[in-house]
């Protein structure tokens, strides 16, 4: 569970003060981490790429 959540975390550590409050909060922190994967999902996508003549013209000339 440890290596989950370090591996889940932006900066590659563990929370500070989370083995200190036991195993109820590293519990309560990897459901988090599994939620915010969750609901960034959309994100994680790749765009869509719409096929339409202002954005095919934006495409083929770049911006000005």
């Amino acid at each position: 569970m440890l290596v989950t959540i370090k591996n889940q975390s932006s900066d590659g550590k563990i929370p500070r003060g989370l083995l200190m409050n036991g195993s109820p909060a590293i519990r309560a922190t990897l459901n988090e981490f599994q939620i915010a994967r969750y609901l960034d999902r959309p994100n994680e996508r790749y765009p869509v790429h719409l096929q339409t003549p202002i954005n095919r013209a934006f495409y083929l000339t770049g911006p000005r």
